[in-house]
């Protein structure tokens, strides 16, 4: 299908539409959330729905996303999967205002039912996968070289919705660089 696989994990040193607030370095995100967001609200623009079910009001999916709006040069993906399409969406969008999209994903769910990878890859971002079987459990995002999103977060709609999960927010450059150098290996 056109995808590359990552290279195998061996020894290595250990050594992101603007929304209306943007949370700073060293702050965390939990989830679950009380609903998704309304496409309006995180498009900055009024809903005109009179009976609209989404959330007019931050979230911690709004967060996450702020944080991918603000990406100018890069945007590094490592995560098992990615069944929202929200953040299909927003990776979709960094992809198209020029910033370098790269996608690391696990290779037996990268093509599974409600998977937003292939559709990612088809419009022109690289996508590869672990080849391994054993699962890529990493899910993490280094935003234009100076920021980390990591956690225990799954880029999943369950997630967001009913998971306890959390997001740490990271600009130290020695966590950067970490992170940044663990995707350039599987990469």
């Amino acid at each position: 299908k056109g995808f590359k696989a990552a290279k195998p994990t061996g020894p290595l040193p250990r050594h992101f539409g603007p929304s209306q607030s943007v949370v700073s370095s060293g702050d965390v995100i939990f989830f679950p959330d009380p609903g998704m967001p309304c496409r309006s609200f995180l498009q900055g623009q009024p809903c005109r729905r009179h009976n609209c079910n989404f959330e007019h009001q931050e979230t911690g999916l709004s967060r996450f996303l702020s944080h991918i709006a603000k990406a100018r040069s890069t945007v590094d993906v490592c995560c098992y999967t990615i069944t929202c399409n929200e953040i299909a969406d927003a990776l979709e969008a960094a992809h198209k205002r020029g910033c370098k999209v790269r996608i690391i994903t696990d290779d037996d769910q990268m093509s599974s039912s409600g998977s937003d990878v292939v559709r990612l890859a088809q419009v022109g971002i690289p996508v590869r996968n672990d080849a391994s079987p054993a699962n890529m459990h990493h899910k993490f995002c280094v935003l234009d070289g100076k920021e980390v999103l990591s956690g225990s977060f799954n880029y999943t709609r369950q997630a967001v919705l009913a998971n306890r999960e959390n997001i740490v927010i990271h600009n130290t450059k020695s966590v950067v660089s970490a992170f940044h150098q663990e995707f350039e290996h599987l990469w």
